[in-house]
Formats: C-alpha cells, structure tokens, sequence
C-alpha cells in the first residue's frame, strides 16, 4: 500500500520539490497552497500524513491544523517553518504535529521524518485494530448467566476490562 501525503505551502517551488521528490520514493502525493484547501483535502482524501508549512496566507499552519484535527483527530503531520523558533515549535506540538522542520530543510532528515511518522501511524493503526478485535472476543456482554455468583464475576470482570482500556 502507498502511503498518500498532503503537502500544504503557498510556494509553489517547495509543493512542486515535495511532490517529485516524494513521489519517486514512492508515495502517492496531493498538494494544497493554502489552509481552507488543505482542510478540504484532508477530509476528502484522508492523507496518512500531512507536511504542513506554519506560514501560509490566510488560515496559518497551526489554526489548519487544529481544525484538521477537530475533524480527524488521528491525522498526522509534520510541520515545516522558516520561522523555526522555540515559540513555534510549542506552538505546532500544541496544535498536534507529530514533528516539525525548519526551511531550508535536508531532504534526507526530511524523508527520515517521515518515515518515522509513518511508522507511528502504522503502528497506531495496528494497535487500534487488535484492540478491536480483542473488544469482540472477550465481550462479557454476550455472555448469559443464571447463577447470581457468577454475574457477579462476569460484572467484576465488565468493570477491570473498562478500566484497563482506560488506562490504555
């Protein structure tokens, strides 16, 4: 499976390097030169990851972001600046980016980025769907019980299985 990247900068040099250089490693790639448009496209297309320059016109990085993010809160994203202050730094953690770059970035640290955000996805994904499937197998709700003793384990059990997930 390829993974889709939504690439968001109002530069249109920098869309276009992202778009060929990602594509030749394979990914499949969608691009956006603002916000509103980037918002529409991550709900539209549901990228796996999302680069997403701080400093566009209009809705900036962090507020496409945290509306992104409203909408799909699993979205990932690595944010990518020519400010590169601690201040917007905090700013994009604070909005949910997985990561954050500075402009003019190295395109291997760029793509080692990736890779590893990918990964993550990957992997919450993965856990998301065991989770899943141990939820319907050990569904205690499904169980029928006569004897009031062993409701009651049953009702134990309901109520450890709860506070596990929780805790998860």
């Amino acid at each position: 499976m390829n993974h889709k990247i939504l690439c968001v900068d109002d530069d249109l040099s920098i869309r276009t390097m992202l778009d060929k250089a990602l594509r030749a490693e394979g990914y499949d790639v969608i691009t956006a030169m603002n916000g509103e448009e980037a918002i529409e496209l991550a709900e539209s297309q549901d990228p796996d990851l999302i680069l997403l320059d701080i400093g566009l016109p209009g809705i900036n990085g962090i507020e496409t972001l945290s509306r992104i993010k409203k909408a799909n809160p699993e979205a990932s994203a690595i944010m990518i600046t020519a400010e590169g202050t601690i201040k917007s730094a905090v700013a994009a953690m604070r909005a949910g980016a997985r990561n954050y770059i500075q402009k003019p970035f190295n395109a291997e640290e760029l793509q080692l980025l990736i890779a590893e955000t990918l990964e993550t996805v990957r992997l919450k994904r993965e856990v998301n769907v065991l989770r899943s499937v141990q939820r319907d197998r050990s569904d205690v709700d499904n169980i029928v019980a006569e004897s009031p003793a062993f409701k009651r384990v049953l009702k134990m059990s309901h109520m450890k299985r709860k506070r596990f997930l929780v805790d998860l």
